[in-house]
């Protein structure tokens, strides 16, 4: 080959491809490698590295997103492998690994076990790439975001939880079916604990520019409407209990979110998304808790928190999710 090269180009310099953006996914499992794909379909990385304990498929699934990448325009980089060296100098790192419930297993044995993982791996992580941004989407990602943050030394900023930014798109989604209306005309939040227990806003749902109570003040609540916010909160959340019970996992909408937020995060773009932050200090709050709020997101990870107004049925939900996290955090050790 070299002689053919040799006949072929008169080299003037070696080429050197620089990494201006790489984003590391710890973990090729579903959720791992699909978050992959769409990052290398979306280009908006010229350098992507997946780190497995799973030597064979690792070397499988990189094989595999190489030739893909023939595809698209801007091809980057795509290397992966079980050793933490690949990922040095990453801008973003998405921690996708955990383990699955045992039959029998609790809670808390369950997140343990994750906990355990997040300890063998998130310092030697951080050590490498000491200004990345971390996001968390192992579950439960609001405690774990929490032990990411004490096991890598990060500002808080810098970690987040990919939270209820899911949980919001559903939302969204299904008022824009009640309204018969466009999604993208949708917007609304969102937040506090990631899954069942989620405090969908709806007192922040807008249509276009017009906020929908100030057009219909009984809209979700009033006895005469057909639509209750207790039922448009139920199908948020049912929406994943149902895509779990068909197919055992969820794995499109996570890394279409994941590479969103990363996206964000490396075009320095300062917008604003529903996820999961250290949230001591507001809204009352005085215990060290990862919950979702609308943040401002960017290179530095969460720059700003949005100042939301809560109800008193909402501010107690958010202080009812901080207690319960903060009592699993400490029946935790790492």
């Amino acid at each position: 080959m070299s002689t053919i090269k040799t006949h072929l180009f008169n080299s003037l310099t070696q080429t050197k491809k620089e990494s201006r953006n790489k984003i590391t996914i710890f973990g090729a499992g579903t959720v791992g490698t699909t978050t992959a794909f769409v990052i290398l379909l979306q280009e908006i990385s010229n350098d992507v590295v997946i780190i497995s304990r799973n030597d064979d498929k690792i070397e499988g699934e990189v094989l595999d997103l190489v030739l893909t990448s023939h595809f698209v325009k801007n091809r980057p980089n795509i290397s992966g492998g079980a050793d933490l060296s690949l990922s040095t100098g990453s801008q973003v790192i998405i921690f996708t690994a955990g383990v699955k419930r045992i039959e029998g297993e609790n809670h808390v044995d369950k997140i343990q076990r994750n906990v355990e993982i997040m300890k063998a791996f998130v310092p030697k992580l951080a050590q490498r790439s000491p200004n990345a941004v971390l996001i968390v989407v192992t579950d439960p990602c609001d405690v774990l975001a929490y032990v990411a943050w004490k096991l890598s030394g990060y500002p808080k900023n810098r970690i987040i939880a990919s939270g209820t930014q899911i949980d919001s798109y559903r939302f969204r989604h299904l008022i824009a079916k009640v309204l018969d209306v466009g999604v993208e005309s949708i917007d609304g939040w969102v937040i506090g604990e990631q899954g069942s227990e989620c405090i969908p806003l709806l007192s922040s749902v807008s249509i276009g520019s017009f906020k929908l109570l100030d057009l219909d003040a009984s809209f979700g609540s009033s006895e005469s409407d057909s639509v209750k916010l207790s039922d448009i909160h139920e199908q948020t959340v049912q929406a994943s209990d149902d895509i779990i019970k068909l197919k055992n996992s969820i794995s499109w909408s996570i890394a279409l979110t994941c590479a969103d937020l990363a996206k964000t995060i490396v075009n320095d773009t300062n917008e604003i998304r529903v996820v999961s932050t250290m949230i001591k200090g507001l809204h009352g709050i005085t215990k060290e808790v990862f919950l979702s709020l609308p943040c401002v997101l960017n290179s530095s990870g969460v720059t700003k928190v949005v100042n939301i107004k809560l109800n008193d049925k909402e501010l107690k939900q958010l202080h009812m999710s901080t207690n319960f996290n903060d009592e699993i955090q400490k029946g935790i050790s790492f």
